[in-house]
This record gives structure tokens, sequence and C-alpha cells, in this order.
């Protein structure tokens, strides 16, 4: 199995995810930490952050591939472009559609965190009342993300090269390559994230085989806001076969 995060995350946010989701199969376990290095963010997404996970799953062999915000991107993109490395695809929180205000939109939050945080409980404090957040974990898991230094705690990215990287998905939609997919296919939206219910219904639709589940009282981290109904719904999609849409409210 092969996890790509989402560009903003400073600590592989799947950990808690992994020790519940039982498979039958054997399951490889890749990560991709590049996604938040910002010594490495550099070039489009496909010829940033798919070459290294290619090369490893040359070694490994087709995967159940999970990818979560601009990770999912990069995940849908493999899965388009090598249908024999991907087994099974599941796309968290991102869709083909065109965001043009992504990147300024993304700017402007990072730009709000009052950097550097004092120490690691000012910052789960500070994402807990954000209203961005639905869970405590959530908070703990970004402010575990923090980089450590003299004067405080920073983000482990620049900001900068954050939104830069951003751009494509801003100027450019997928749905080419969305059509292009031939394993099945898995989409997870939180309630209360960034995926629309119509974005998804869209996805489903220019898709067969694809199946969708929303996770009630969850943003955009939904591993992080609702971690048993992600748990829930991962190892549903991977015991069944994909095609019906399923709400996980407990």
């Amino acid at each position: 199995m092969a996890w790509r995060a989402g560009r903003a995350s400073g600590l592989p946010p799947w950990n808690g995810s992994r020790p519940h989701i039982r498979l039958s199969r054997s399951t490889s376990a890749v990560t991709d930490t590049a996604l938040a290095d910002r010594t490495t963010c550099r070039g489009p997404p496909m010829s940033r952050t798919s070459s290294p996970s290619i090369e490893t799953l040359h070694h490994t062999g087709p995967v159940v591939l999970v990818g979560h915000s601009l990770g999912g991107h990069t995940a849908m993109l493999l899965a388009a472009q090598r249908p024999d490395l991907v087994d099974r695809l599941v796309v968290v929180e991102a869709t083909p559609e065109r965001d043009a205000e992504a990147p300024e939109r993304v700017r402007r939050w990072l730009s709000s965190w009052p950097i550097p945080f004092r120490s690691r409980s000012s910052a789960v404090d500070f994402f807990d009342t954000l209203g961005y957040f639905r869970s405590a974990l959530a908070a703990k898991t970004w402010a575990a993300g923090l980089d450590e230094r003299r004067d405080g705690l920073w983000s482990r990215f620049d900001i900068d090269v954050m939104v830069e990287a951003l751009r494509e998905v801003a100027a450019n939609d997928y749905w080419d390559q969305w059509r292009a997919i031939r394993c099945p296919t898995l989409v997870v939206r939180g309630e209360h994230g960034s995926v629309s219910s119509e974005q998804a219904d869209q996805m489903l639709e220019r898709l067969s085989g694809t199946d969708l589940i929303e996770i009630a009282d969850a943003g955009h981290d939904v591993h992080l806001d609702q971690p048993n109904r992600w748990c829930n719904a991962m190892t549903s999609f991977l015991r069944n076969t994909p095609g019906s849409t399923t709400s996980f409210n407990r």
C-alpha cells in the first residue's frame, strides 16, 4: 500500500491509519516525505513527486495507492499514466477540477500562522481555535509537525514554494487523466471538506466503477478529524467491490 500525503504535512499523517487497516494481501507502505521538504519542492507535481514512487513500485508491484489533497492529484495522475503499478486508487479530498483560487487561499491561511510558535502547546491552541480542524487529534498532529529551532517552532515548508506548487492545479484540470484511470477507485470527501458533493458526484459520473464515501463531521483532514470512520471507509472499500455511495456516521 502506498500513501501520498498532502504538501503541508510536517509529519507522515497516515501513521495512525496503517495499524487499523487490515488486508489479506501483503502491503507495502511508501510515504512521500519529500512532499513537505522545501528543499525538494521544484517543478510540476508529476515530475517532482511521482518518479520516486514509480521507482519504488517497480520493486513492490501493483499497490493500493492512497493520496490526500495535493497528494491525491499526483496519485490520480500516477494511476492514469501507469496502470500497471496501481491495483486500487483512493483519492481523499482532491478533485480533477481546476481550482484557480487555491494558491492565494493557501497563502492567506499559512500567512496567518503566528510563526514562530513559543511552544508546542501554544501551537495546538492556535490550530484548535482556527475552525479549520474538527478534532483535537488534527490540531496536535499539525503542531507535532512543526520544526523546533532556537527561537521557537517553525513550519517545515516555505510558503512561496508551497504556493508555487499549487499553480499547476490552479491553471489546469485533469478530467482527461481521471477518465483514463482503469483500476477500482474510491473518492473520499469530508462533510465539511474542500471537495463539494457536486464535485464528488461529477467524479463518479466521469469514471465508471468509482465508489464515493462521505465522512460525516470531517473537514479536509478526514483521516485526522474522524480516524475511526476513515479506517472503516478504507477497510470497507478494500474488502468489497466498489460501486455504491456510503455515508459513515458512526
